[in-house]
């Protein structure tokens, strides 16, 4: 097993000579992983015919993969003989990128087996999150000669399974490179101060977050530094925009609702009902704020937006319905939602912390003392022991604990809403200040501008 720190960009022919079975790329926010991948796949493809899966434990869509990064340096390098598609990458040697999450591959299929059998490289994107049955199988899957699998994360706990079969059990045939934010030359400024206001203000959270080090498991907390501060009464304005967020679970439904500023976010009532239906909730709601002058703005859980078994219509449909023929139609605009909902533990666990405390000590979310049920969530969401998971209760947990049963469910429906529009920041890189030619010494036929 060989351990290096590699600078962003440095030493490309390691892929290039696919030297080992397993590249692991890890280490905290910024550091450029991904971009540093993206760029080796595009090259090796556009030299040699490859087959390289793009892959993930759970993809929803197109838009949760590595498509758009692998495109945007398509575009900005100017890489010659590639075919875009919105699926896929192809190019004009017979080279293809495959985009599918490893919960949609059907390992039981003979098929899917086989399809998977002529694989040359896998990436693993965000592989923190993958599940040991997963890797499991994955692993023997791809096994066409001279293959390789490439896993890119940011390290949650020492127990997540590609930590445990890599990192805890040294292979000779496996390369482990770390880099955080600092071994990035070409990180946006604003990031750089993140990390050191982070690093100041947050010591815990700077390592987790911007070094790369796995979580205690002690500290299992999903909610990081929230106190009484972040609670307070919270005035409704009712000629202020007021946002609806939305959880369709049933039992029991969890609408937050919400004014927002540029910069904070002001939780000031929730709608947490038992055994319902949307058009319940809906009612609900029309007999708290009936009155409401200004827009009436609906955010929430993406599968919303697809019908259900109990009627033709989604339930946003529902909700529009509903709220149009009450109020003014144009203080209803078209919900603003994701087309797929983010990860809760990648995407909306890191973009509600962020604003709980910044990482110059501001608060930016703030909870009225009758959201009960959305504070309760902020001081007992707990990660499940030995994994990155929330902890739920099972149903004979809840019997014991009712309460039990209001976990989860209002976190989600109010975290959709500060995702959507204070979402984490992933880009890692900037525009160079001057243009620059790389020249790849194992193609020097190969010339690339960034501009």
């Amino acid at each position: 097993m060989e351990i290096k720190r590699l600078p962003i960009f440095d030493d490309l022919r390691r892929l290039h000579h696919n030297k080992y079975r397993y590249y692991i790329y890890k280490g905290g926010r910024g550091g450029g992983k991904s971009h540093h991948i993206a760029i080796n796949l595009l090259i090796q493809a556009q030299n040699r015919v490859l087959r390289i899966l793009c892959t993930r434990e759970t993809q929803s869509s197109i838009k949760d993969s590595v498509h758009k990064l692998l495109v945007d340096y398509i575009t900005k390098i100017g890489m010659y003989g590639y075919t875009i598609t919105e699926n896929s990458i192809k190019h004009i040697n017979g080279s293809e990128f495959l985009f599918k999450g490893l919960n949609d591959i059907n390992f039981k299929s003979s098929q899917s087996i086989k399809s998977l059998e002529g694989i040359d490289i896998a990436w693993i994107e965000e592989a923190q999150s993958i599940s040991k049955q997963s890797l499991s199988i994955l692993l023997p899957t791809i096994r066409k000669e001279n293959s390789c699998l490439i896993f890119s994360y940011n390290p949650e706990t020492i127990d997540d399974p590609v930590s445990k079969e890599f990192i805890d059990i040294p292979k000779s045939n496996a390369l482990i490179v770390h880099v955080n934010y600092y071994d990035n030359i070409y990180l946006d400024k604003q990031q750089v101060q993140d990390a050191e206001n982070c690093k100041i203000n947050k010591p815990n959270e700077y390592n987790h977050i911007w070094l790369g080090q796995p979580k205690d498991i002690s500290d299992n907390s999903v909610i990081k530094n929230f106190t009484d501060d972040n609670i307070k009464s919270i005035k409704y304005y009712d000629t202020d925009d007021l946002h609806i967020t939305c959880d369709f679970n049933k039992d029991p439904m969890c609408w937050i609702l919400a004014h927002k500023t540029k910069d904070v976010v002001l939780f000031f009532d929730e709608l947490v009902l038992e055994h319902t239906i949307t058009t319940r909730a809906i009612q609900e709601f029309i007999k708290r704020y009936g009155n409401h002058k200004g827009k009436i703005i609906i955010n929430g859980d993406a599968s919303g937006n697809v019908s259900n078994t109990k009627s033709e219509f989604s339930d946003y449909a529902l909700m529009l319905n509903e709220l149009r023929n009450h109020f003014h139609p144009e203080q209803v605009p078209d919900p603003e939602i994701r087309n797929s909902n983010p990860s809760i533990m990648s995407r909306r666990v890191p973009a509600w912390n962020e604003r709980i405390l910044t990482n110059k000590g501001e608060r930016l979310i703030y909870i009225d003392p009758k959201c009960k049920w959305l504070i309760y969530n902020c001081k007992r969401l707990k990660i499940k022991e030995g994994t990155s998971e929330i902890w739920e209760a099972t149903s004979n947990q809840k019997l014991v604990n009712p309460d039990l049963k209001y976990l989860v469910h209002p976190f989600d429906a109010a975290s959709y809403l500060v995702e959507y529009y204070f979402p984490i920041q992933l880009n890692e890189y900037k525009k160079p200040e001057k243009p620059y030619v790389y020249v790849d010494p194992f193609f020097d036929k190969l010339k690339r501008k960034a501009v």
